[in-house]
């Protein structure tokens, strides 16, 4: 068995980033965010459903253009927050999200509309973390201040998908709060700025 050199083995895939990438102008943006996630809940175990309190969320985006109208979006998020339970349980709540992103100019703006499927990690204080895969569709708006740079702004809906329920905050087989049986709908509002290079 012959051994082919690293370098043989990058090429094509330096040949497909680099022909993607020159697909339009702005290759690849980068854009930072903060705003507010808000909804879903979860369920003590006496039966009464809490909810996760709405608070601030950060984190950002990286799109690398593969088309036209077309780009590769991945997304990190990260809320911390509570859960309006007795007593409260302080939570954090991540993403890791991938899909695509298509755009259309509107004016001298630019109408976004993003597909993504990724996980969604719940972290209780002190406990350890649950993931679920999750599903989100966006719709944002973007504004070039210059040639390199612009403002955006997004709203976002997931849901994050149990298939026969789950729990978190469990200790010894024992949970403080269980997932519903279908899944959890939670939003977001962000903006923030984005870097076209």
């Amino acid at each position: 068995m012959t051994h082919r050199p690293a370098g043989s083995l990058l090429r094509p895939l330096a040949f497909i980033l680099l022909t993607a990438g020159s697909a339009r102008a702005g290759e690849v943006a980068v854009a930072p965010f903060f705003g507010l996630q808000y909804g879903g809940s979860l369920v003590a175990p006496s039966g009464r459903e809490v909810a996760i309190d709405v608070g601030p969320q950060y984190g950002a985006t990286l799109d690398v253009a593969i088309a036209q109208r077309w780009s590769i979006e991945l997304l990190y998020a990260r809320q911390e927050t509570e859960v309006a339970s007795t007593p409260r349980i302080g939570l954090a709540v991540e993403r890791y999200m991938a899909g695509v992103r298509e755009e259309k100019e509107v004016g001298r703006g630019r109408f976004l509309g993003v597909a993504l499927l990724g996980l969604t990690r719940v972290v209780p204080d002190g406990l350890g973390a649950d993931e679920r895969f999750t599903v989100a569709i966006g719709l944002g708006l973007s504004w070039p201040l210059n040639p390199r740079l612009g403002l955006r702004v997004d709203a976002r809906g997931y849901y994050a998908i149990v298939s026969s329920g789950g729990g978190t905050a469990c200790v010894n087989g024992s949970c403080l709060l269980v997932f519903g049986s279908s899944g959890v709908w939670q939003g977001d509002i962000t903006a923030g700025l984005a870097w076209t290079f």
